[in-house]
């Protein structure tokens, strides 16, 4: 029997879509105005939007959990419009703080009081970066930004004491890179979470885990076992499984609603590698869903025989 994976139904609590978006929007807001005034003094390139991702992320998955989004491709678009958001609110703080400084540059510059006087300050913070151009100034500043570089920088050192790491083209797709990993972390982090299984009958998501056998994690073992689940003889998998040598194992589980038993479980064969290191790895080689009857009968099969 081919493997019946779970489906998203599509659904969720009245007014949550917009909920989401504007916590989104808040935390990719706040989040590019923190690190746009911490990189002031700390330039550590990629941590800054992996920070901001995550905390778009994480304000989004609380969302999601907790107003029942079952919708991956809505909280896509909504992560990736966080995303946007985040990235521009860092280069809006970034752009305010040099023209602030260009602002103090030129109203001590002998040369341009003239015009300063003649047209006010802000016009001439304008015209020094578009340069005349019709370019709003924020792009002249873009540009300009591009092409004196960017430098890695650690706290409590100037970055005008080191050569600028990237220049010009290097700049751009440095930008570019960094926008792709806010939302693509953001994005992850939200669609994996709309994902979970959900039983629309009880409203909540899977919440119930029920062990049913631990075994073997050889490639051998693990191959029949997934053999006996897809021709679903899911209680011959489970008493076949054998016995882990230690350095590796796997486990049989149902992932089901604890409210129920009128919802379809997933029943689920992991392996786990690694377990006399410090970071055992954990994959997901089975997962299908089964019916309410067939995990009936499977819990009743590996249900422990009562003490005599």
């Amino acid at each position: 029997m081919a493997r019946r994976a779970y489906v998203p139904s599509g659904k969720s609590d009245p007014g949550a879509l917009p909920r989401l978006a504007v916590a989104a929007a808040l935390a990719a807001v706040l989040g590019g105005l923190v690190l746009g005034f911490v990189s002031q003094w700390l330039s550590l390139l990629l941590i800054y939007p992996a920070a901001l991702g995550a905390v778009i992320g994480g304000v989004g998955v609380s969302r999601v959990k907790s107003r029942h989004v079952r919708q991956p491709l809505a909280v896509a678009l909504i992560g990736l419009g966080a995303g946007l958001l985040g990235e521009t609110s860092l280069h809006l703080v970034k752009y305010a703080r040099f023209r602030s400084e260009l602002a103090t540059m030129l109203n001590n510059n002998p040369g341009a009081a003239a015009y300063v006087e003649a047209n006010g300050l802000d016009a001439a913070v304008d015209a020094a970066l578009t340069e005349e151009s019709a370019t709003p100034p924020i792009l002249g500043y873009l540009e300009l930004a591009a092409r004196n570089g960017v430098t890695i920088t650690k706290a409590g050192h100037s970055s005008s004491s080191s050569k600028p790491t990237l220049t010009g083209v290097g700049v751009y797709a440095l930008w570019v890179i960094n926008f792709l990993i806010v939302c693509g972390i953001a994005v992850g982090m939200l669609v994996s979470e709309a994902r979970k299984p959900f039983c629309e009958g009880c409203v909540g998501w899977y919440d119930a885990t029920h062990p049913l056998a631990f075994g073997a994690g050889d490639s051998p073992t693990v191959k029949q076992a997934v053999l006996r689940l897809e021709g679903s003889q899911y209680a011959e998998a489970a008493r076949n499984l054998g016995a882990s040598d230690g350095k590796s194992a796997t486990r049989l589980t149902l992932l089901g609603c604890a409210k129920c038993n009128a919802h379809e479980p997933l029943i689920e064969l992991t392996r786990i590698t690694g377990l006399k290191g410090n970071k055992p790895h954990e994959k997901k080689v089975f997962v299908s869903l089964i019916s309410p009857s067939e995990a009936a009968q499977l819990r009743a099969a590996t249900r422990p025989a009562p003490a005599s």
